[in-house]
């Protein structure tokens, strides 16, 4: 799916709480190939599964406002 047409939050700026920001799991770095992160074209066939079965410490953020 083109990422104009997928549901994809991209965050712009951190106005409280860069503190729990900064305590996300670094260690998997950058997304493959560059990194040992997630496979973009995995997370779009298999989701959450593929994610929690090899991304065991994967952080998620589960809740996010946006205010103007």
């Amino acid at each position: 799916m083109p990422v104009s047409t997928a549901k994809v939050l991209a965050l712009r700026q951190v106005v409280s709480g860069m503190d729990v920001v900064d305590s996300f799991f670094k260690g998997y770095g950058e997304g493959a190939p560059r990194g040992q992160g997630p496979d973009q074209g995995r997370v779009q066939m298999e989701g959450n599964a593929y994610l929690m079965t090899d991304f065991p410490k994967l952080d998620y953020v589960k809740k996010a406002t946006i205010e103007q």
